[in-house]
């Protein structure tokens, strides 16, 4: 279940959008995009659906998903 405050991994539909780490800041009722996700790294908002949520309980998912992403970053380098 998904809350006001929860920290989040966000995999966007909208190809401009990256996953992301954010923070559920407000739940508008009635709509396609029914939360309101405030990405950590650069405070944007995004709209986002609730299947593109999932919410992070533990210390270990957040820092699992952190090497996770400095991970993919190396190898994007290494292939250029």
């Amino acid at each position: 279940m998904i809350k006001v405050g929860d920290l989040v991994i966000v995999n966007s539909k909208m190809p401009q959008i990256p996953e992301f780490m954010g923070i559920v800041l407000d739940r508008i009722e009635g709509c396609v995009w029914e939360w309101t996700v405030v990405e950590i790294r650069s405070g944007d908002y995004v709209p986002c659906s609730s299947e593109e949520i999932r919410v992070i309980t533990t210390e270990r998912q957040a820092e699992s998903w952190e090497r996770k992403q400095t991970l993919k970053k190396i190898l994007d380098k290494s292939k250029k």
